[in-house]
């Protein structure tokens, strides 16, 4: 990205100063795949922590069962196993929509919730780990 690019992209990004709602929703709009990843992940991953509970339940259940020794574990095994698949997969998607959310990040001096003002003030911004704007840099 060029010098007048830069420029550019954030007199683009200034002009949503003052509509912070406006400027979340180009964010959005401009990177929908990712925002539709993301949240593909977190529901995933909800599921399986709701998942989880029911999953220590069948062990419970399995545990308590009327039966020998062998029979008993043979229905703990996959319960067990069930209880360890959902609590993996818990942990890879929150890592994973962690991993896709990270890959654009903007830097502005300030906190722009209690002053929207300070969205003009653009320190940097890197995408999937390559700096565009550098600091001391802002209009």
């Amino acid at each position: 990205m060029t010098a007048t690019n830069d420029m550019t992209v954030s007199n683009d990004v200034s002009r949503y100063a003052d509509r912070p709602i406006a400027f979340a929703l180009r964010f959005v709009y401009r990177r929908w795949a990712a925002h539709a990843a993301i949240l593909v992940a977190v529901l995933a991953a909800v599921g399986c922590s709701v998942g989880t509970q029911y999953g220590i339940k069948l062990l419970v259940d399995a545990m308590m069962r009327a039966g020998g020794a062998e029979n008993r574990a043979a229905n703990v095994w996959p319960a067990f196993g069930l209880l360890v698949a959902l609590i993996a997969a818990d942990s890879v998607l929150w890592r994973l929509a962690g991993l896709i959310a990270h890959s654009a990040f903007v830097g502005v001096t300030g906190d722009p919730l209690a002053n929207v003002e300070n969205l003009k003030k653009v320190d940097f911004v890197m995408k999937d780990g390559k700096v565009f704007k550098q600091q001391g840099a802002h209009e």
